[in-house]
């Protein structure tokens, strides 16, 4: 069976059927609390998986995007790497993917996914519910796994009894956090849009992304972020509406022209204290190293940005302790 041709929330009930159904498969322990919330670790304590970590991807975009692992050789190193399509992509990552706070359990839980639809009531994501509501499932990027008090502080919240909630969660050190973060590229490019550049990014119609994931077996290799991956070896190709001036859009959304180009991310967040949110210019960094657009009747196309192979293999092999040629 696959989740052709189902609505967005049946497709989010089918990757939840399939991760939760094939847990054991994938690295991911499930835990029932108290409250009757189903948990499951992706990625706290458990081992994870990068298929665990590409549903979530699709997960996290309701459904709305198709993604896919496979592997790419830098300079001599073989990384993993994902590649995002993604359909309706304002409403799917801007709404669905993106995550937000909730400094009143943690300052550092962060939550996305089909549960955004409950939890912010004017979200255009329930344009997409079409009679059939979303599961009460979301991502929770955090360092440790929710507990009982916080699965019903994120019920109450988003308005759902605690017996229904699924919190699937992962730490961004983890294998599934790594692949999620690559899975964020054409998030990137539409947060770019919508945040740096104030645009409407409505006339971005598809986008396909790739990235290679950060090694991560227990923590990040050295001094290499996701982040950098996507600055600086990430590829985004942004289908438009003829409208648009595709030149002016590729330039404007690839990483050589922010002010951190060069740099790697572990050094700029170390400068803010190790605070995210304190970064300087944090709102026009978010981009990949080459995007391409494309008017959607019209051909025209433009390509901006470079890639920088040399950056990232200079990284791991200083993060490694060895040679890679």
């Amino acid at each position: 069976m696959t989740s052709r041709g189902m609505s967005c929330p049946d497709r989010c009930r089918w990757l939840l059927d399939e991760l939760v159904g094939r847990a054991a498969d994938l690295g991911v322990e499930l835990h029932r609390l108290r409250c009757g919330a189903l948990v499951a670790d992706a990625g706290v304590n458990a081992a994870g998986s990068y298929e665990a970590g590409r549903l979530l991807i699709e997960l996290s975009h309701v459904g709305l995007c198709s993604a896919a692992v496979d592997l790419v050789d830098i300079r001599g190193t073989t990384l993993t790497r994902v590649t995002v399509e993604s359909l309706r992509p304002t409403v799917s990552t801007y709404y669905g993917q993106a995550s937000f706070p909730l400094p009143e359990l943690s300052p550092d839980l962060r939550l996305c996914g089909p549960l955004r639809v409950r939890t912010e009531q004017d979200s255009p994501l329930r344009a997409l519910e079409e009679g059939r509501k979303f599961p009460s499932v979301g991502i929770v990027e955090w360092d440790r796994l929710p507990d009982d008090g916080t699965a019903q502080t994120i019920a109450l919240r988003a308005g759902v009894d605690p017996s229904d909630l699924v919190l699937v969660a992962s730490s961004v050190r983890s294998v599934v956090g790594a692949t999620q973060i690559a899975g964020r590229i054409n998030e990137c490019v539409i947060f770019t849009i919508e945040r740096s550049l104030g645009l409407d990014s409505t006339s971005v119609l598809q986008i396909v992304g790739q990235a290679p994931i950060c090694p991560s077996p227990g923590g990040w290799t050295g001094a290499l972020w996701p982040d950098d991956l996507i600055h600086y070896l990430g590829r985004a190709y942004l289908t438009v509406d003829d409208g648009v001036e595709v030149h002016e859009l590729a330039e404007q959304l690839c990483f050589a022209t922010t002010p951190i180009y060069g740099r790697l991310f572990g050094e700029v967040l170390a400068e803010a204290g190790g605070v995210f949110e304190r970064i300087p210019d944090l709102v026009h960094i978010n981009k990949p190293a080459v995007v391409t657009a494309v008017g959607l009747r019209s051909g025209r196309m433009a390509t901006a940005g470079h890639i920088r192979e040399d950056i990232i293999h200079r990284a791991l092999r200083d993060g490694q302790g060895t040679d890679a040629r």
